[in-house]
């Protein structure tokens, strides 16, 4: 029996294409390619798949992204993502994907987001799903590297990079390290997007808002412990990419009861719910939508208005999320009467 987390049109900004690869998939370009695994089995890839902690996620992440090589590698796993992303009622999505790793490898990136736009040119025409390409600086690459990236983006964005964004440990790598990177980036018009108040707290987002120039905030969720920034980002009505599994299974929350997310969204925060890197962390956007529903009571209603928000806070042309946003009201309306009460 489909549930209203399932049946309703979605939009998702905040999901890693590399962290979304299947395990399957990743043992498949391992073997492909020579690279030896902590695993080589099946049950043993998915159970290099849990995390320690936050550090050792990234250090995972890295080795995963050692897996993809060629512009054929990249052109499987957008395919595959966007039919699981067709199969969610997923209408449209900003994805992730780092190019620093590639370009270390001596990947040719202009050929790597062809073979992405490809496969997503294919998915619009075959499932019906729109996909967008967000360029990301991983911080522990250091500013010099930083920069050279962004040239790299900026060189190929036409081929299909909607916008730059940054991950990493933010700790460790504060945005005043890239603040070049980004104002290269914003004065090419290109919008800018970055993750903060995830592993930091909330001086992490107010220097991605002040110093990178941020649109929308990746995580964000640790904005709570500090009233003056709730304040300010409800007043700007400033995006919140929320991801209350992925903050669970990396332990940066204890429990789903005990995120922020109710509290954010009780204050006025513009939220959108994601999820992150799902088979990483055992979910998807259908399951985020669950529990937003079960754990922390949200009625269809606001279910239907979190799905609206990822579209109001995309890097659409404003015309599009008019289109966008009239589809989901009519798809939603066409769900049964007894799933939206």
């Amino acid at each position: 029996m489909s549930t209203l987390a399932q049946l309703l049109p979605k939009a998702e900004i905040h999901v890693h294409l590399e962290g979304a690869i299947q395990p399957e998939t990743l043992l498949q370009l391992a073997t492909r390619h020579g690279i030896p695994l902590p695993a080589s089995d099946l049950d043993g890839v998915r159970e290099f798949y849990r995390f320690k902690d936050f550090l050792h996620f990234i250090e995972v992440y890295t080795l995963i992204c050692r897996c993809l090589r060629d512009p054929v590698d990249f052109h499987l796993v957008t395919r595959e993502f966007l039919r699981n992303q067709a199969r969610q009622n997923i209408l449209y999505t900003e994805a992730f994907f780092a190019p620093g790793h590639f370009l270390k490898q001596g990947a040719d990136l202009g050929a790597i987001v062809s073979a992405i736009r490809q496969a997503a040119d294919e998915a619009e025409r075959e499932d019906g799903v729109r996909f967008q390409l967000i360029a990301d600086i991983s911080r522990e690459m250091g500013a010099g590297f930083a920069l050279e990236i962004t040239r790299e983006v900026l060189r190929v964005r036409d081929r299909g990079i909607l916008a730059l964004g940054i991950g990493g440990a933010e700790a460790e790598f504060p945005a005043e390290w890239f603040e070049e990177s980004f104002a290269l980036a914003r004065s090419a018009g290109m919008p800018v997007v970055a993750h903060a108040g995830e592993a930091a707290g909330p001086e992490s987002v107010w220097n991605a808002l002040r110093v990178l120039g941020a649109r929308r905030i990746g995580h964000g969720f640790r904005a709570i412990e500090d009233a003056g920034l709730v304040a300010h980002l409800v007043a700007e009505q400033v995006p919140l990419e929320v991801c209350p599994t992925s903050n669970l299974r990396i332990g940066l929350v204890e429990s789903y009861d005990r995120h922020p997310l109710p509290r954010l969204l009780e204050a006025g925060c513009f939220i959108t719910l994601n999820s992150d890197d799902p088979p990483m962390f055992n979910t998807d956007l259908v399951n985020e939508y669950e529990v937003a529903r079960t754990v922390y009571g949200l009625s269809p209603a606001q279910l239907f208005e979190l799905a609206c928000n990822a579209v109001r806070a995309s890097f659409l042309p404003d015309t599009d999320k008019v289109a966008l946003l009239g589809t989901f009201r009519a798809r939603f309306e066409a769900i049964p009467a007894e799933l939206r009460s």
